[in-house]
């Protein structure tokens, strides 16, 4: 197991953060993960019945597309939704990954109801040309419930002071760094095409996806040094 993912369980002050750092820590390095998307990621998109898919809502992208993951990583998302507190709203646009503070429970019982309520007004006056409002599970609609959910959600800050915290001393980590990392594997390591590299990290173009090849193999070895063990489920 990747030192990261031991260590940004580790960070965990209860099993429920432990199980969600985990969880974190593995979309991002097994499947190069935008921080963004993983903050963005809702109940909806995964699900039990098919562990494997998981929906993206990715960076300029509006649609929500699937891509697959690991076992390990499914096991681990599993772990956490046996643990995500019951103050969490389960409804399909709710966070999958959220905040479990204090000021996170007060916030979902107290603010998250008002700016749910805030969002769907906010729909029913977006009438499209046919004079209709969003439909449920349109990209406007998921926006509006990711506004809504924004103080209770594990947000892409958040994934990203987790990531820095696990950083060696000297060395500063990010999730950016990750995604370069887990390209450098890929094609140094796992000798995989520069073209499937580019569609693991959903990049428009191969030509971004080969500025993010380390060639000197000093985030390989920093950040994803045993991304291969992961990929092969041990």
């Amino acid at each position: 197991m990747s030192a990261l993912v031991v260590q940004a369980e580790d960070r965990g002050r209860c099993p429920a953060s432990q199980a969600r750092n985990r969880a974190v820590a593995l979309l991002l390095l097994t499947n190069a993960r935008r921080r963004g998307e993983v903050g963005r990621l809702a109940m909806a998109d995964w699900s039990p019945t098919e562990p494997l898919q998981l929906a993206i809502r990715g960076k300029g992208r509006k649609e929500r597309e699937k891509v697959t993951i690991t076992p390990t990583t499914a096991e681990a998302l599993e772990a956490w939704m046996a643990l995500r507190p019951d103050w969490m709203p389960s409804k399909p646009w709710a966070p999958l990954f959220c905040a479990l503070d204090q000021g996170a429970k007060t916030r979902a019982g107290k603010d998250l109801p008002v700016a749910l309520e805030q969002a769907r007004a906010n729909l029913k006056t977006m009438a499209g040309p046919d004079g209709k409002a969003p439909a449920e599970g349109s990209p406007i609609w998921w926006e509006e419930m990711n506004l809504a959910t924004a103080s209770v959600a594990f947000t892409g800050k958040a994934v990203y002071r987790l990531v820095a915290a696990l950083g060696t001393e000297g060395k500063t980590l990010s999730p950016h760094r990750l995604r370069h990392g887990a390209v450098t594997t890929l094609v140094a390591d796992l000798r995989m095409p520069m073209e499937q590299a580019q569609a693991l990290a959903r990049h428009k173009s191969v030509a971004t996806t080969c500025r993010y090849f380390d060639r000197s193999g000093e985030l390989q070895a920093e950040a994803t040094a045993s991304l291969g063990q992961l990929l092969a489920g041990v």
